[in-house]
């Protein structure tokens, strides 16, 4: 009922990341900063990677 009155405060969203080298490339591992148009807008809360989706997945919040 809190959120009905109060609306959402907090967002949180998953990020297929599937230009990634996994031999060569940094894998995230939580805390990195996502960007949109040079400017920060969430931050990495958990990482890992999506066997099934054949990628990473990223949380971000």
């Amino acid at each position: 009922l809190k959120q009905n009155e109060k609306g959402i405060s907090k967002k949180f969203v998953q990020v297929l990341v599937d230009k990634h080298e996994l031999d060569t490339d940094p894998w995230p591992q939580g805390g990195e900063l996502l960007y949109r148009n040079g400017e920060p807008i969430g931050r990495t809360t958990s990482a890992a990677y999506g066997f099934t989706l054949g990628c990473q997945v990223c949380s971000f919040e």
